[in-house]
């Protein structure tokens, strides 16, 4: 099995990566604070009020200072300088690379430069794409400010299957030089944040239409069936309303038999009140979960139709951006999906029984004030609405543009803590307890800050709804006293008056307490907005990628038979003896001009292994995502002539990925809906992979023509400790397995699942070469062809054909010597 510090090489590159993230997010927050006061900056001095960057961060990467450079930079010059790397779209990082960003390049003394080679010191590799590969991030020399040259079109390429989503090129300019001028900061400045406003009134009716599809829906059945009892319960309020005033009479004439009649009236209304009350608060609840069902099934048909949820995870950074900056959307994607979309949904149920009674109550409730006060009860009414309605506009808006900003830091807040539970043993390596907890520290004050922020402006908002809602019980008796004092009652008994005053009374308060109501649903209208535009840019962003990715329905019914159907043993579906055929193809990274394979002509043919070699950040892992359809080429036609999935080509990419599910689910993934039943004969063949793979105790022998092996009997079986191949476990594989197990895991699937193809990314590179040599005989005894990624020359006799991927996006192809 793989060695301790093999395991935790990977794990600390990895991590080494996520910090690299997520310190060029808080230098970017910090460039953004200080991009409109910048006018000059001078590298050697710090910027004004930014933060330093963290000692373990600058000593742990030397090629960003080291001592002998003179006075340590700020978090900020050291964006703006370029001498750290800018953000790029395939990681969260931009860069500027190449000639035609900034003019020559030149060194400074004392500082050193980060390039290619950098990729060495965990800065750059190819897969993690942190810098991009071969990205070069140099001081630029001073130059007058320009426009940014716009970037060359290259000829679309012509493809026989269908084209997956090309990322398009950011159209914003990379961080300008110290040297620009400083309007060119102005891209840096947040976009106006989310209000009440014609924007949030389309957004909303275009998440109703979700919720509504059409008006047989359940939904919209509940929510007919929610007016007729909300009406119900308001004819119930009434009656119940005028019972105080008729007890005035009964009392004031002391008519015992009525007083009786009346309280059982008043028993058998406050009952029937209650069921409604009851009834509407459980269909409230039932819409709640419909809602939710709705809007977050629509969210998931878009976010995983073609590559979306690989476009926007990855290739975007418009999305999500952590920075703020303009066109950029605040919070992560898998929030909004799971958790501001249950909020919307219970938020906005809390508020549909009081919204759709609201105009039947103010009308017919106008109308009774009418009759009892004349026009001066309505207008008063009315004109203390408009004023707290105003006054509380007013005071909400400020709270939604901060409600949106709290959702983002606590979304910021959690995935820091999930990064230390994922990557808790690379941390303990590194004894980063006190620098996490700073990190994470500084986060959690951010947010509290912010927290503070949000309850005082909601404390003035609640201030004016609580005023609003007391005052408006002495307006109802100054509306009712100017017709007692005008003489207009005149001709009433003093029981009689008190009859009339309890009734208009009623209908006053209640008429001022529908408007009441209404002013404090603004608190929860405040919620409801900020949610609406968060869901509703991601939205907007899913179906603008799906519109640009026409051809992923195709796409998504090719994936559909490869997950329904063709499981091994079942009958091949003619699969071509050519996989991949490449004509003069050129590759680059999303949004990046430089080229890191050029002309490249290549054809895949069965038995015809292909292993792919070559340094750090030639291109390697670019060459397979296109090969996948995850890239577009720049240049060049790209053929895949067979299928996806069993029978056809599979990919194993570097990093393992295992679902949640049980270990026969593991094996068989992707496909879906072909769980056999536990003690089918399809456990025999999963056992024998397992054991082929080394998961199992493995004894020396052959079944079936396949050779088995000692790979080494493991302290104790996968199959053992997940108690079976069908027992739900209820831990994470990934803290589980080492990352040896999960190769050996990731190849008991390439078994299972045996495809003509199979396409591996430094799939051994956890494992020894004797384990590494095991696997890939298996292998070929089952016939695969393979297209490798390595480094290590033991792969070569597994291979017909090796491609070296050189500096400059040249390469050679030549055919392996068989020794």
């Amino acid at each position: 099995g793989p060695k301790p510090y093999e395991a935790a090489t990977m794990r600390a590159r990895n991590q080494e990566h996520k910090e690299l993230r997520s310190g060029f997010r808080l230098l970017l927050r910090e460039v953004e604070a200080h991009a409109l006061s910048i006018k000059r900056l001078w590298i050697s001095r710090p910027l004004p009020g930014a933060a330093m960057l963290p000692d373990a961060f600058l000593s742990s990467h030397p090629t960003l200072w080291s001592p002998a450079a003179g006075p340590r930079p700020s978090a900020a010059g050291l964006a703006l300088s370029g001498l750290c790397p800018e953000p790029t779209r395939a990681s969260g990082l931009r860069r500027r690379s190449g000639p035609g960003h900034g003019g020559p390049r030149v060194r400074t003394p004392g500082w050193r430069q980060v390039s290619s080679a950098a990729g060495k010191a965990g800065l750059g590799a190819s897969g993690s794409g942190l810098l991009g590969e071969g990205a070069h991030c140099l001081l630029p020399r001073p130059r007058p400010w320009s426009p940014r040259p716009a970037p060359v079109t290259s000829e679309r390429r012509s493809r026989s299957r269908p084209a997956r989503l090309r990322p398009s090129r950011d159209p914003r300019p990379s961080l300008p030089s110290v040297w620009e001028r400083p309007r060119d900061l102005a891209w840096l400045t947040p976009s106006p944040p989310p209000r009440l406003d014609l924007q949030f009134l389309q957004r909303f009716l275009q998440i109703q239409k979700v919720l509504f599809p059409s008006w047989p829906s359940q939904n919209a059945l509940m929510f007919l069936t929610l007016l007729c009892v909300a009406l119900l319960e308001q004819l119930v309020i009434y009656q119940v309303g005028l019972i105080p005033s008729q007890y005035y009479g009964v009392l004031g004439n002391k008519d015992l038999d009525g007083f009786k009649t009346l309280t059982f009236l008043a028993v058998v209304l406050i009952v029937v009140n209650s069921m409604l009350k009851s009834f509407d608060q459980f269909t409230c609840n039932l819409l709640y979960v419909s809602w939710r069902k709705n809007l977050t099934e629509h969210l998931h048909r878009l976010y995983f139709r073609g590559r979306v949820y690989y476009t926007l995870n990855v290739l975007r950074d418009d999305v999500d951006n952590p920075s703020g900056f303009s066109h950029c959307i605040t919070g992560y994607r898998d929030q909004r999906i799971s958790q501001d979309v249950e909020r919307f949904c219970r938020q906005l149920s809390n508020m549909a029984s009081k919204l759709i009674i609201s105009p039947f109550t103010l009308v017919y409730y106008t109308y009774q004030c009418f009759q009892s006060t004349g026009w001066l009860g309505p207008v008063s009414i009315f004109g203390y609405f408009i004023l707290g309605t105003i006054v509380n506009r007013m005071l909400m808006g400020p709270i939604v543009v901060k409600l949106v900003q709290q959702e983002k830091l606590e979304g910021d807040f959690r995935f820091k803590h999930m990064q230390i539970r994922v990557n808790a043993e690379p941390a303990a390596f590194y004894r980063a307890g006190h620098v996490e907890h700073m990190r994470t520290d500084r986060r959690l004050q951010t947010l509290l800050r912010t927290q503070r922020e949000l309850m005082f402006k909601e404390l003035w908002l609640y201030m004016g709804v609580n005023t609003f809602d007391y005052l408006g019980s002495i307006l109802s008796y100054v509306v009712i006293a100017i017709p007692i004092f005008s003489g207009v009652h005149g001709d009433l008994s003093p029981a009689e008056l008190s009859t009339l005053v309890s009734k208009n009374a009623f209908v006053c308060i209640y008429l001022i307490s529908c408007f009441t109501q209404l002013i404090d649903l603004s608190t929860t209208l405040s919620d409801v907005a900020g949610y609406t535009h968060r869901i509703g840019e991601l939205q907007e962003t899913l179906l603008e990628m799906s519109l640009k990715s026409q051809d992923d329905e195709t796409l998504d019914e090719s994936e559909s038979e490869w997950d329904l159907g063709r499981a091994p043993g079942w009958p091949a579906a003619g699969a071509a003896d050519t996989a991949f055929l490449l004509e003069r193809v050129s590759i680059s990274a999303p949004a990046s001009d430089k080229a890191l394979v050029k002309d490249l002509s290549l054809k895949i043919s069965e038995g015809q292994s292909l292993l792919i070699t070559g340094n750090t950040g030639t291109g390697k892992t670019s060459l397979l995502r296109v090969l996948g359809g995850l890239w577009a080429s720049t240049r060049g036609s790209v053929q895949m002539l067979t299928d996806f999935g069993p029978h056809g080509v599979l990919f194993l990419p570097q990093k393992p990925f295992f679902t949640d599910g049980t270990l026969r689910e593991q094996v068989i993934y992707p496909l879906k809906e072909i769980y056999p039943d536990s003690g089918s004969a399809d456990d025999e063949r999963i056992m024998r992979f397992l054991e082929l793979a080394g998961l199992l105790p493995g004894v020396a022998g052959s079944r079936d023509g396949v050779d088995t092996f000692p790979l080494g009997v493991l302290q104790s079986s996968l199959v053992a400790r997940t108690e079976g191949l069908d027992q739900q476990v209820d831990w994470n594989w990934y803290d589980v397995l080492s990352p040896g197990e999960m190769q050996r895991l990731s190849f008991a699937r390439l078994f299972y699942l045996q495809p003509k193809y199979a396409v591996l990314d430094e799939a051994t590179s956890a494992l020894t070469e004797e384990v590494e040599s095991e696997l890939y005989r298996i292998g070929q005894q089952l016939g695969m062809t393979f297209v490798s990624v390595g480094h290590r020359r033991s792969l070569e006799k597994f291979h017909s054909l090796v491609l070296k991927l050189c500096e400059e996006g040249s390469w050679e192809l030549s055919r392996i010597k068989v020794e």
